[in-house]
């Protein structure tokens, strides 16, 4: 059997194998970022920038180190550290905890893209203080090295956080930008308290939780609302899953593990198809740093039949022919008696030559995950304080930001403002609400 290091090695040469990265590459660093505002206290809303046809490669903390060299979408925010303050983009990452800025464009792979955004400089900053802690990360296929220090963290016309402790790379391999992590902090994801674990000692919020509005996959942009969510941007209820403890997770790492209790797929003129049996139950992580979703091998090989033509490229990826773009199918997840239907465009990522199928082989259980293009399909809450994640089915019809406050049921159950979106099959049509209820 392969260590999971080797598989990942072996996955990164299949991917490299059948995508020439630099060709299909495309600079999106000029790409607008949305306005960072103060919505009132205790809740305040980032400006999420999606930036088309880049690689994918992301932490995975201790247990597990686990890497996307997809070619895809990744999600960007835009803070201003230090004093005067220096306009960083970062990637928004649900997988993994720390804050780091500064990769190495030179041996990046992705040069190009890398030196298209600024850099942190400390020597200009009169608020930056070094401290003694080494900071150094392994990835699947990279790593970044250097030390931890504090500053000042400013989200545009939003709050400033007080001197955040955050790692500034002096090396790094294959890491093309830095990372924002909202995971979990002290005593669980750092040894140090971590941006959501600040944002709430420093009263910038009242309870650790936020809202991630990715957008579809036609828009360029969306949020992440902290201390809030947007009840104009999702449809129906948002339902709460309790997260997994991580001593009882797949990997045994803290992570926004949930239990999947449904998974298949719907086409045009017929009914949604189950492909999981009665009381199923898997642990998914819900992780905005991965381009790919990734499902265990007995879902997908149950699922590849319905998309004929599908061509294996190894490590878990395949092509499948570019017609289902067209096709007004939708991709089904359960959870809690819920079901989220996204649809196929959704999933179905195109570099201009090749379709690539819409879910991904996870290599092994503790591989499962839910990433971007599931997300885009879905309103997520991360509720850290009450160790759940809520989900409904995403939609877009305005903005009302409300408040999470502290305690028990500090997210607000409040249904969605937005119709139900409907799906239109051929000759044939239904919505969201007609089939949220699924016998499983």
């Amino acid at each position: 059997m392969f260590s999971m290091s080797t598989r990942l090695l072996l996955l990164a040469v299949a991917v490299a194998a059948f995508l020439d990265v630099e060709d299909d590459f495309e600079n999106n660093a000029t790409a607008k970022v949305l306005p960072n505002r103060m919505v009132y206290d205790g809740v305040f809303q980032l400006g999420v920038t999606k930036v088309a046809g880049v690689p994918n490669v992301r932490k995975r903390q201790s247990k597990s180190n686990l890497a996307n060299p997809y070619i895809g979408d990744i999600y960007m925010i835009t803070v201003q550290i230090g004093y005067p303050p220096q306009s960083i983009t970062l990637s928004i990452d649900t997988g993994s905890s720390d804050v780091w800025v500064n990769p190495q464009c030179a041996t990046s792979g992705w040069a190009s893209f890398c030196a298209g955004y600024p850099q942190y400089d400390p020597t200009k900053s009169t608020s930056f203080v070094p401290l003694s802690q080494a900071l150094n990360i392994a990835y699947g296929i990279g790593a970044v090295t250097g030390a931890y220090a504090t500053d000042n963290f400013m989200m545009g016309s939003g709050p400033t956080l007080k001197k955040l402790q955050f790692g500034v790379a002096s090396g790094s391999n294959r890491m093309f930008a830095g990372i924002m992590g909202v995971s979990w902090g002290l005593g669980l994801g750092t040894g140090y308290y971590n941006i959501i674990d600040q944002l709430a000692l420093q009263g910038l919020t009242k309870t650790r939780a936020f809202a991630i509005d990715l957008g579809n996959v036609d828009t360029a942009s969306g949020s992440i609302i902290f201390g809030g969510l947007d009840t104009k941007k999702y449809y129906g209820s948002l339902i709460k899953n309790p997260i997994i403890p991580f001593y009882q997770s797949p990997d045994g790492y803290p992570r926004y593990w949930i239990n999947m209790t449904y998974f298949g797929i719907t086409f045009p003129g017929q009914l949604p198809t189950n492909l999981t049996s009665p009381g199923y139950a898997k642990p998914v992580i819900v992780d905005s740093g991965s381009t790919l979703s990734y499902l265990p091998p007995s879902l997908i090989n149950a699922m590849l039949p319905y998309f004929p033509g599908w061509v294996s490229k190894g490590g878990g990826l395949y092509t499948i022919p570019c017609s289902f773009r067209n096709i007004a199918g939708t991709m089904d997840f359960g959870f809690a008696g819920q079901i989220i239907r996204i649809q196929l465009a959704q999933f179905i990522w195109f570099n201009g030559a090749t379709c690539y199928g819409p879910i991904a082989n996870a290599a092994e259980k503790t591989d499962v995950i839910l990433g971007d293009t599931f997300m885009r399909g879905a309103y997520v809450v991360f509720d850290q304080d009450n160790a759940n994640v809520h989900i409904a089915q995403a939609a877009s019809c305005g903005s009302n930001v409300v408040p999470i406050t502290s305690g028990t049921d500090g997210v607000p159950s409040m249904t969605g403002g937005c119709p139900s979106p409907a799906f239109s099959y051929g000759t044939s049509s239904y919505t969201v609400s007609s089939c949220l209820n699924l016998s499983q």
